[in-house]
């Protein structure tokens, strides 16, 4: 995926009040099946799109903020009018956003690059072996492209 992307890359809520684009290709794309995502999507599991909060523009509506707990004890703040649209998990706080894939107007542009928490996937979800499968999170150094671990090392920097 090409860092700069066009307008190809925007998206919005249920009911059309809320429009936003992302400015910049992701960081990185992850497929969620930990029971939190589950819950938290309503589905199976999850596709966000990490992105920095710079680069994801709310172009039209409001989105309330929940901040809602998580297993690992850091809290999540989720965006949502009446769709959940984004979030921002405690680790990064506001510096980072993960956009719901499935509220791009385009989903199939921003596939994921890796499964995460896949043991705990449901049973019905077939995962092929075109893409990383992992236990728990990833590790950036190994699967994130050299071009996204650049971009987010220049945001901590900040």
């Amino acid at each position: 995926m090409s860092e700069e992307v066009p307008g190809c890359h925007a998206g919005g809520c249920v009911c059309g009040e809320v429009r936003y684009r992302m400015v910049r290709a992701p960081l990185f794309v992850h497929c969620c099946h930990c029971s939190h995502c589950r819950r938290l999507s309503g589905s199976a599991f999850a596709i966000n799109a990490m992105i920095e909060s710079s680069s994801a523009e709310l172009l039209s509506g409001q989105l309330d903020s929940t901040r809602i707990p998580t297993p690992g004890g850091k809290g999540q703040v989720v965006c949502r009018c009446r769709t959940a649209v984004r979030s921002a998990c405690g680790v990064t706080g506001e510096m980072l956003r993960f956009v719901g894939v499935g509220t791009l107007d385009t989903p199939d542009s921003c596939p994921p690059d890796i499964h995460i928490h896949a043991p705990t996937r449901q049973s019905w979800v077939r995962l092929s072996d075109d893409l990383p499968v992992m236990e728990a999170c990833c590790s950036r150094n190994e699967h994130w492209s050299p071009g996204s671990r650049d971009r987010l090392s220049r945001l901590l920097e900040r």
